[in-house]
């Protein structure tokens, strides 16, 4: 297929998105991307049935598709992306990327980027939620706990197969998948050692009746997101959900912190990042308020994937 074609397609399929699917907007616009990426043509040509998944990164990761069968659900899919040369002598960490609403997995892979931030030091798994949906709004066709129930076997199967730090899981989403990661440090403390949520859904049942435990949590937030209003809210579709300051109050108070208000951030005019008082190792939590930003997950200023590795990474 020639390129222009390609570009008209892609247009055509980034307007589509962006009109169907208001929960998880990713913004991968033609302008801010390169039309010789394999990852962002296959992602988009994918959606429209044309392409098989996203390939590997060349030389640098091996990407498959896999199922693992889960107690009540029978078999469900995810992606797994490992480093092209593993050292048999190095546990790894596992990080887990969840896509928003009405997204599947290759999609979000095409353009969370975490392949390029983290693909050559830890294995990455990319889940498909049944219906494209994550347990917690009304839409999801999970209920609470088979999500998570789901994300363990995963991460059973991977230790199976390849040599993991359990010391260092991770998790990661947009939208609907960011309350998804933190659905996990609410049911699943146990598990998960970091979370990082992007322009999160944080709808009442992701941050209510949690298991005790710390996990550090990063919460990245457009201002001006008018999908998951920074200041809470409800919609039809999905429910009630939390504001941005409340949802790391809740999740500050789980943590330990002696301090859950918002107050005295370190700002640069396009970000202020909170963090939240006397929270204890294993349980600081931060908020990164992204001044103006709209419901997406930010490819620059900030970029988000390097900002989530960077804080998860060194948990």
């Amino acid at each position: 297929m020639h390129l222009k074609k390609i570009a008209s397609v892609a247009a055509a399929t980034v307007l589509a998105f962006s009109a169907f699917t208001p929960a998880a907007s990713a913004q991968t616009t033609l302008g801010s991307v390169d039309l010789g990426s394999l990852e962002v043509i296959a992602s988009i040509l994918d959606q429209l049935g044309q392409a098989p998944s996203v390939p590997s990164v060349p030389g640098q990761t091996n990407l498959t598709r896999s199922a693992v069968d889960v107690a009540g659900q029978s078999n469900r899919e995810y992606l797994i992306e490992t480093p092209a040369t593993m050292d048999p002598t190095t546990s790894y960490p596992v990080l887990f990327g969840f896509a928003g609403w009405q997204h599947d997995a290759t999609m979000y892979r095409g353009y969370a980027d975490l392949n390029n931030v983290a693909g050559r030091e830890s294995i990455i798994v990319y889940p498909e939620g049944k219906a494209q949906a994550w347990e917690g709004p009304k839409y999801a066709e999970t209920s609470r706990g088979q999500d998570v129930a789901f994300v363990q076997a995963i991460l059973s199967k991977v230790k199976s197969q390849y040599k993991v730090d359990s010391s260092r899981v991770y998790a990661t989403g947009l939208s609907n998948g960011g309350g998804m990661a933190v659905s996990l440090a609410c049911q699943a403390p146990g598990t998960f050692t970091a979370v990082a949520s992007v322009a999160g859904a944080y709808y009442n049942p992701t941050l209510s009746n949690c298991l005790a435990g710390a996990v550090d949590t990063l919460l990245i937030h457009g201002t001006a997101d008018d999908h998951m209003l920074y200041g809470g809210g409800s919609n039809a579709h999905g429910g009630d959900y939390f504001s941005v300051p409340q949802a790391a109050q809740r999740i500050g108070t789980r943590n330990g912190c002696t301090s859950t208000a918002l107050t005295n951030p370190t700002s640069n005019g396009r970000t202020d990042m909170y963090t939240l008082g006397g929270c204890p190792t294993g349980g600081q939590t931060r908020v990164y308020s992204v001044n103006g930003g709209e419901h997406t997950w930010f490819p620059s200023n900030p970029a988000a994937a390097q900002v989530v590795w960077d804080f998860l990474k060194t948990r």
